[in-house]
């Protein structure tokens, strides 16, 4: 695979492509970067934050242990179950609506099917594709650079705002309204 642009590299292009990158995350050999892999994140996280670094004895080492199983006891996050929308998308998505950077496509349906009234099939799925187009904007002098003109709560990165457009089809990505994907 030939990388086209370095900040392409955690996103997808469809779900063969997602699912290597998903052994990727689990699976990192020894002796790589194990930066995505969620089980060397939490030990990173233990070590840095339980141990300060340093190796302790067995009985220390427990005392910290339990501490550390207390505090997360008390800020437990539910567990899904089931897809959820981030925080961030969710306003992202509210602001784009209320600035009308969100349009709804309905592609014309020149098929067989269609002129027959055989549309059941898309009809009970709901699909809608929707048209994100890119926020205006505005030069901040004091930074030296633009920025998009949303709230500051729904701005994504540059790169990320990049990946909303890049190679989205002239009818729009097409919404799952019934499975919301």
């Amino acid at each position: 695979m030939v990388l086209r642009h370095v900040h392409e590299l955690h996103f997808s292009r469809n779900e063969d492509e997602y699912d290597v990158q998903l052994a990727e995350c689990f699976h990192t050999p020894s002796g790589f970067a194990t930066t995505n892999n969620p089980c060397e994140t939490y030990n990173a996280s233990l070590k840095r934050d339980v141990t300060l670094r340093r190796k302790l004895k067995v009985g220390a080492l427990m005392d910290r242990l339990l501490i550390l199983c207390q505090a997360e006891s008390v800020r437990a996050l539910p567990i899904l179950t089931a897809p959820a929308c981030d925080d961030r998308l969710v306003r992202r998505s509210n602001a784009l609506a209320h600035a009308g950077l969100l349009r709804e496509c309905r592609p014309c349906h020149n098929s067989v099917a269609f002129l027959l009234g055989n549309t059941a099939d898309e009809e009970i799925r709901k699909i809608t594709n929707v048209i994100a187009l890119p926020a205006p904007k505005i030069y901040d002098v004091h930074e030296k650079r633009s920025r998009e003109d949303l709230p500051v709560t729904a701005r994504l990165g540059v790169e990320s705002a990049r990946m909303e457009h890049l190679d989205m089809p002239l009818t729009g990505w097409e919404v799952d309204l019934a499975a919301r994907s």
